[in-house]
């Protein structure tokens, strides 16, 4: 039975207000979508939807295979040796989204020495040191902070990159044409498109808040995510041969590329991804704030102005709701175990009208990653479920490096 404090929040289309949490987000991302609220969010949230139709996510798939396939071959080349993979994994995330949102080869993987990697790097570790050191919770002590000062400086910086990119994009989308049938579009060419269509949609700070908000969401998230799930899958080597031999079943010993018509029939691996996020959800705590009263199916009354927190780690692990809460088990996710499973009992992407935009861009990532390491590799978890230390920020975080061993393959099929 799922709390009704929750359904009357996962559903609600008036209690869309993010709450205090997400305040030194909007330093860096103002508001986009993912902290606009009212009627700028409503308006916004129907422009963007169609970016997320499925012909741009499927122009997309070369992109995420490109950069899995070097990922791949960095994580075999340490060939048994245990090594920290959030480092490698977090750069493969970025490389994708920058080039599917902003269009540019970043080409992070091959060159960390960038400084727009080491800025948004630096950025997420000193808003999660903010999260977790009690005294900078204070937004005016933090202010005038080092760690205050530094961070609104690597936004700055962060903010500028992204303008000069939009502007050069935008000259170039006026060039050449971007936007003519059989190109792909990046994320910020459809902001582009869209304006240049029905001008006064966007100013052109709206499309830097869409960006930004896109590139943070899109590599910190799913880059989280994919390291669970390698952990995962390094934890029980039965799972990790059962999604071995249905990608063998789709590709034989056959190096091609990933096609969309593959990602559809890796079943098993998409069990095996939900399975992560319903442990692990990138996301593990939602905030809302009330504008308005809010009351309860028993008549309690919640005041406005008070601030709910919504917590889909808890909400996974509810024995009530699932059996074995803490274990991995993929098949929870068949078909038949899931019909009767109510849709807010899993939320790793939120739910109701604030559900993620981008969840079907996260998954297809997260197949086309995980799928071309397995190709390759054979994975080995160093880091035990049992020595795992999380640390519940806005973004889930192991405390620790999670230490994986990637052995090539020979074959599919073969460890």
């Amino acid at each position: 039975m799922l709390n009704d404090l929750l359904l009357n929040i996962a559903s609600s289309r008036e209690h869309i207000t993010k709450g205090v949490e997400y305040d030194t987000l909007m330093r860096w991302l103002k508001e986009g979508l993912l902290t606009s609220r009212g009627i700028k969010w409503h308006a916004r949230r129907k422009i963007l939807t169609p970016t997320f139709h499925f012909k741009i996510l499927e122009d997309c798939l070369p992109v995420m295979y490109e950069n899995s396939v070097k990922l791949a071959n960095k994580l075999s080349s340490f060939n048994d040796l245990p090594v920290d993979i959030n480092e490698f994994i977090t750069l493969c995330s970025l490389d994708i989204i920058c080039e599917a949102a902003l269009g540019i080869k970043l080409n992070s993987q091959d060159n960390q020495s960038l400084q727009y990697v080491h800025d948004i790097k630096r950025v997420c570790n000193l808003m999660a040191k903010k999260e977790v050191t009690f005294y900078l919770r204070n937004d005016f002590i933090f202010n005038f902070t080092p760690t205050g000062r530094e961070l609104f400086q690597l936004i700055s910086r962060l903010q500028r990159f992204t303008e000069q990119v939009i502007l050069e994009r935008k000259q170039l989308f006026k060039q050449s044409d971007i936007s003519q049938e059989g190109k792909r579009m990046a994320f910020l060419d459809c902001l582009l498109y869209t304006e240049m269509k029905n001008p006064g949609t966007f100013t052109m700070s709206d499309i830097q808040e869409e960006v930004d908000t896109f590139t943070f969401e899109g590599h910190d998230t799913t880059s989280t995510a994919l390291v669970f799930c390698l952990m995962l899958l390094g934890l029980h080597p039965q799972v990790q041969e059962k999604a071995v031999n249905e990608l063998k079943e789709i590709f034989g010993d056959s190096e091609r590329s990933v096609t969309t018509a593959d990602l559809q029939r890796m079943k098993y691996l998409e069990m095996i991804i939900k399975e992560t996020l319903r442990l692990f959800p990138s996301v593990p705590l939602m905030t809302r704030h009330l504008d308005k009263d809010l009351i309860l199916e028993d008549e309690t009354l919640i005041p406005a102005g008070t601030n709910l927190l919504v917590l889909p780690y808890l909400v996974h692990r509810d024995p009530i709701l699932y059996d074995k809460p803490n274990h991995f088990i993929p098949e929870r996710f068949t078909p038949e175990n899931s019909k009767s499973r109510h849709p807010f009992a899993y939320i790793p992407f939120s739910a109701g009208p604030r559900n993620c935009i981008g969840q079907k861009f996260a998954m297809m990532e997260m197949k086309v990653v995980v799928s071309t390491i397995l190709r390759q590799c054979h994975l080995e978890s160093v880091t035990k479920m049992e020595s795992l230390k999380l640390l519940p920020l806005v973004i889930l975080r192991p405390e620790d490096p999670i230490l994986v061993k990637c052995t090539r393959r020979d074959t599919l099929g073969s460890s």
